[in-house]
């Protein structure tokens, strides 16, 4: 919007002094000003049509936002049991859009599934933090382990992307953050 200005003050100024810029008269200073105050706004105009297009792109056909459940691992602690078992401690994140009440949370390692102790809580929206969950898995060898968390809303299962656990003597005990 600058650019029209400017040429407009240049064509007063021609006028005003009988002068011509740049050997351009002034007639030229004021047309291309005006074709330019025409053009800029179709300009703007698109811009907020294509940020529109893909705003609407993310809703649905009824004007709210897609639905969508994200589950991921935020941090993790081993622990070694009375009983010879481990108990892995983990705390979730979970994105949701609308918010969601997530009733279980299912942990799987090695394609093996483990009940934990979650207890479903208030609803979740997208970014929150879960509760320290527990799940008893049986003695593990030192090693990387493909897991994952399924989370159970509306008795529909919406399991994370696979995620590495490392494994080993030397970090029992200690948290393992991931994010």
């Amino acid at each position: 919007m600058i650019a029209p200005i400017t040429l407009d003050i240049l064509g007063v100024y021609q006028v005003v002094t009988n002068t011509q810029f740049l050997g351009v008269p002034s007639w030229s200073w004021f047309l291309l000003a005006s074709i330019l105050f025409l053009i800029i706004p179709f300009i703007a105009f698109h811009r907020v049509r294509v940020q529109r297009d893909e705003y609407s792109s993310r809703l649905g056909q009824n004007g709210i936002a897609k639905a969508f459940i994200v589950v991921s691992l935020r941090s993790y602690e081993f622990r070694t049991k009375e009983n010879g078992g481990i108990q892995l401690l983990f705390l979730p994140r979970i994105d949701a859009m609308p918010a969601v009440r997530v009733e279980d949370i299912i942990l799987e390692i090695k394609g093996m599934r483990y009940e934990t102790n979650w207890q479903p809580m208030d609803e979740y929206r997208s970014g929150e933090i879960g509760q320290y969950t527990q799940a008893d898995i049986p003695m593990l060898k030192p090693g990387n382990y493909q897991a994952r968390l399924i989370a159970c809303i509306d008795n529909r299962e919406h399991p994370s992307k696979p995620i590495t656990v490392k494994y080993n003597q030397s970090i029992i005990g200690k948290p393992v953050y991931l994010h």
